[in-house]
């Protein structure tokens, strides 16, 4: 087995920020996962330098700790490895199979975190520059977008019931496994030290006009009450219109109930137009 170094820009970590993965499964063909980490530490409120490694068609998706052999070569702190491994022990059993031919089995290690190894068709490497407005301006912490993972449902139940204080508190996990298991539902949320202090709910959904493209439907955008006002949810709006982009959706589309200027005023903020479309509602008969 011979490994090959993967170059590239960019390929280093900054630990005031741990990687984020993001797994889309595809029930009828291969799935993709996403890794990105900030590669610089935030400045004045400005926004970190991102990587993000995408695998496409992923076939298989493993992460493991170090064992005591490979962690003696770990790279130094704050660095990683990204590599291919040629005609490794797993390839050559999916070769025995008769299961592809075209696959690539790569591994990126991480100093603290372990390894990655995914067996997939083709890798890509984006760089996102730093930008202001991403990350917080508090001295404590840095808001980080991610999707959000069954650990959360707990914290999503306790801002919803801020969104809804009529309703009960959240407690049928049901419906949240089958968003998080769904390639057109994805649950978003912002966090600030460890803890979830935003959430909204990307739908994206599938089309045959606009060249197939499909658009999505933003619901149930909630900022914790003790958290509003402080910029968090315009970070917590742009990335989840950033989600939307990513999956190539050709619209992004929100309503909302509120009769205040101030809501009307932050969502054009983030860049919706109030003039574009005419919501009608309708609900089954009681």
């Amino acid at each position: 087995m011979a490994y090959r170094e993967v170059a590239g820009e960019g390929l280093r970590t900054w630990w005031d920020d741990q990687p984020v993965v993001l797994i889309t499964n595809h029930r009828d063909s291969f799935g993709v996962v996403e890794l990105s980490w900030a590669t610089e530490p935030v400045r004045d409120g400005w926004v970190p330098r991102r990587t993000r490694v995408r695998f496409d068609g992923v076939a298989e998706y493993r992460w493991r700790y170090w064992d005591a052999e490979e962690r003696a070569a770990v790279p130094e702190e704050g660095g990683l490895q990204l590599g291919e491994l040629v005609d490794s022990e797993r390839m050559r059993t999916l070769a025995e199979q008769e299961f592809r031919d075209d696959l690539r089995h790569f591994r990126i290690a991480f100093d603290e975190h372990g390894i990655y190894d995914v067996i997939c068709l083709s890798i890509h490497i984006e760089y996102e520059p730093g930008r202001e407005g991403w990350a917080s301006r508090r001295t404590d912490g840095v808001a980080l977008f991610r999707a959000a993972g069954p650990a959360d449902f707990e914290a999503i139940g306790r801002l919803y019931h801020q969104l809804h204080p009529d309703e009960p508190v959240l407690s049928d996990r049901s419906g949240f496994e089958r968003i998080l298991a769904s390639e057109h539902f994805r649950l978003c949320v912002l966090e600030v030290d460890g803890e979830v202090i935003g959430t909204t709910y990307l739908n994206l959904v599938p089309n045959l006009t606009r060249g197939s493209k499909p658009y999505a439907v933003i619901e149930n955008v909630v900022v914790d009450e003790s958290r509003r006002g402080t910029g968090l949810g315009k970070q917590l709006m742009a990335g989840t219109l950033q989600a939307a982009w990513d999956a190539g959706c050709y619209k992004a589309m929100l309503m909302t109930g509120s009769k205040r200027e101030s809501t009307h005023a932050f969502y054009r903020a983030c860049g919706f137009s109030p003039d574009a479309k005419q919501a009608y509602v309708a609900r089954p008969p009681a």
